[in-house]
């Protein structure tokens, strides 16, 4: 689209004379290529500068900015971008459905299933915390939900490779930052929500608030997905009444799931549909709680229109999810890796292998630091449900980690059956592992796929999954 065209549709003040075509829209200097659209909110000289020197075609800027020659587009410019995006990236919108999902714990499993069913007879694509992942796609990204440029420019990809799906995870702080807009979803399911990110949001209400704003963003008559004891479930159906609501739970839901079978490697799940049929769901995925993640994708799957054959054939063909409930294989030691970071997903996640356990629970975490210190204690206490705590670091980032362990040990006081503390946290998995017996268990949890530490202003390299197989390798 030539620059004229594209401002002929907009409200906004131009100043330049080129008409160039334009590409793509970004809002970082550093990623600009020819043609792209620049937009700096602060109107910033420097980056402006930078991206003009990249060949950007137009700068998009509250303010004039002074002796550069790169045409300008000037206003709103939160309102010009959605403006732009809904203008520019029209393929992109019109032929591609965006399936929403949120929620507290959960995200990117029930994305990864979603996505696995509708790619039995479609194209689909994941955007989330474990980046861009689609057919002949697997591009890392920096932020669960990406800021709305980012993610029409990952639809643009997307189209470009012939994708039909793509099934984005929406976190409380993208949705609240509106990164979604003006992308419309197709489809959207709220997982369960608990504390989380008051760091951010200040209280649980206003999180929950940021949370249930992704039915905002659907069309009338979409499916919007929710667990039928949500304590907010018939304020959202009176605040939005003509979306089509489906409700999933162990009991009372429109669609039903309870767990058949389980072993240490799979379970076998029976899902009763609103048109009373029953489908067998046999999964790899381990823990009590994949229910929930399952009954979820199989309501936005219902939702969707997509046949009972690719539910039960999409699911079963996810062997697992990077650092979610994964399973290190070897017959040495039970070790799982689990990105459970708030009390609930610990708890939920310590509960579950305790049905599948032999022997003892041995739970290795800790807590981020600069974050939300209240839930540090309530992170130990969730622990208890272990049978030996090993409380160690997690991303300390700025914060004194003898600090942090200590807010977490004031949860706990005297309770703890058997309880080590080591800041250090390889020698924590370590001792955890060869500590362990072949009946016992050992989850480590907090960081899941992550392949990195923050420690200070530093990052430094380290991966739960691959460090624990490093220490398995040396046991008997």
């Amino acid at each position: 689209m030539k620059i004229s065209k594209l401002v002929s549709k907009i409200e906004c003040l131009y100043i330049g004379k080129n008409n160039n075509p334009v590409f793509k829209v970004k809002e970082d200097s550093r990623k600009i290529e020819r043609g792209d659209i620049f937009i700096t909110h602060a109107g910033a000289r420097t980056h402006a500068i930078e991206s003009e020197k990249k060949g950007a075609s137009v700068i998009v800027t509250p303010s004039f900015i002074k002796n550069i020659s790169t045409s300008q587009i000037i206003g709103d410019t939160s309102k010009l971008k959605k403006d732009i995006i809904q203008n520019l990236y029209v393929d992109e919108l019109e032929n591609i459905k965006v399936v929403g999902i949120t929620g507290t714990d959960g995200k990117t499993t029930t994305s990864m299933l979603t996505n696995n069913i509708i790619n039995e007879s479609n194209k689909s694509a994941c955007i989330g915390t474990l980046g861009i992942q689609g057919s002949q796609i697997n591009i890392k990204t920096s932020l669960t939900t990406p800021v709305s440029s980012d993610l029409a420019n990952s639809l643009k990809k997307l189209r470009m490779n012939n994708h039909q799906y793509a099934v984005v995870e929406c976190s409380s702080h993208g949705l609240f930052q509106d990164r979604i807009d003006p992308i419309k979803l197709h489809a959207a399911a709220m997982n369960r929500v608990t504390r989380d990110h008051l760091d951010f949001h200040g209280n649980e209400n206003y999180y929950f608030k940021a949370k249930s704003l992704i039915f905002s963003k659907l069309d009338d008559f979409s499916p919007a997905i929710i667990n039928s004891s949500c304590p907010s479930l018939q304020k959202l159906q009176k605040k939005y009444p003509k979306l089509q609501w489906i409700t999933w739970g162990r009991e009372n839901a429109d669609i039903v799931g309870r767990i058949v079978s389980k072993t240490v490697n799979k379970s076998v799940i029976e899902i009763n549909l609103p048109n009373r049929r029953n489908l067998e769901i046999k999964t790899n995925l381990v823990g009590d709680f994949q229910i929930e993640n399952i009954l979820a994708s199989i309501c936005l799957s219902y939702g969707l229109g997509i046949s009972e054959e690719d539910m039960v054939s999409g699911i079963k063909k996810l062997k697992n999810v990077p650092g979610r409930m994964e399973k290190i294989n070897t017959e040495k030691r039970n070790v799982f890796i689990d990105y459970a970071h708030t009390p609930n997903a610990i708890k939920k996640s310590i509960k579950t292998l305790k049905t599948i356990c032999k022997g003892k629970i041995f739970a290795v975490f800790g807590c981020g630091g600069d974050r939300d210190k209240g839930k540090r204690a309530q992170m130990a206490e969730a622990g208890l449900e272990a049978d030996r705590l090993f409380i160690t670091s997690d991303n300390p980032r700025t914060e004194d980690p003898k600090s942090i362990i200590k807010d977490m040990l004031s949860g706990i006081g005297n309770k703890v059956k058997e309880l080590e503390v080591e800041i250090d946290r390889k020698k924590a998995i370590k001792n955890a592992i060869q500590s362990a017996k072949k009946e016992d268990i050992v989850l480590i949890a907090g960081k899941g796929h992550e392949d990195y530490q923050l420690i200070g202003e530093k990052t430094i390299p380290h991966n739960d999954s691959l460090f624990a197989k490093e220490v398995l390798s040396t046991c008997a």
